[in-house]
């Protein structure tokens, strides 16, 4: 009998044949396809995308669901949802905050917003673009927004090893440094986990 391959992890995703598995007896019909038509939406707008490590991001995009579902062990649609389009609007060239309000509703319309750090389609780029302007809309954001960003920041961590950034200490400086900071003002366990495994990911290179 053949060994079933082992992925690395940065070539694993969550398949929708799994997510439908997961989610199909635990969220209400309304929930349940909005999270299906996230997924949906943003494999089509990452399609033809690819990472630094020459994986799709599309991986990356899925991974961020798992994360929260599987090691934070959070049911929360609406998460779920502004996780898969958290890139959508920096990387689609057509859609838009009232597009993405229209079918998903204000609430994740707004976590993809606050997630969003260059608007592909706003004329004001450069302000939008601008670095400490995007720490502070995090600040001022809502919980499940620090939530998606910390656990990108894990997963980009956990990618390090595979090339995925030009300078990985400096990635990994500016999540200790500037994005873990956000979740001090939040006392929920979901934060104080995040924080634990990115403290891991980070101890493999600062031992």
């Amino acid at each position: 009998m053949a060994m079933e391959q082992i992925l690395e992890y940065n070539r694993t995703f969550l398949q929708k044949s799994d997510l439908i598995q997961r989610i199909s007896h635990i969220l209400e019909p309304e929930d349940y396809n909005k999270v299906i038509a996230a997924y949906e939406m943003a494999e089509d707008i990452h399609l033809f995308q690819s990472r630094r490590d020459n994986t799709p991001y599309f991986f990356h995009v899925t991974r961020i669901v798992k994360i929260i579902m599987n090691e934070l062990n959070m049911v929360d649609a609406e998460m779920y949802c502004g996780a898969f389009l958290h890139d959508a609007l920096e990387d689609s060239d057509v859609l838009n905050l009232e597009t993405l309000t229209y079918n998903f509703g204000p609430y994740i319309s707004y976590v993809v917003d606050v997630l969003t750090r260059f608007h592909r389609l706003r004329i004001d780029k450069k302000l939008d673009n601008n670095p400490d302007s995007y720490l502070n809309r995090l600040r001022n954001s809502s919980i499940d927004c620090i939530i998606i960003k910390l656990t990108e920041r894990l997963d980009n961590m956990r990618c390090l090893q595979y090339g995925l950034k030009a300078n990985p200490i400096q990635y990994i400086e500016d999540t200790c440094n500037l994005y873990v900071p956000l979740g001090d003002s939040f006392d929920h366990p979901a934060i104080e986990k995040l924080i634990q495994l990115i403290k891991l990911e980070k101890n493999k290179y600062f031992n």
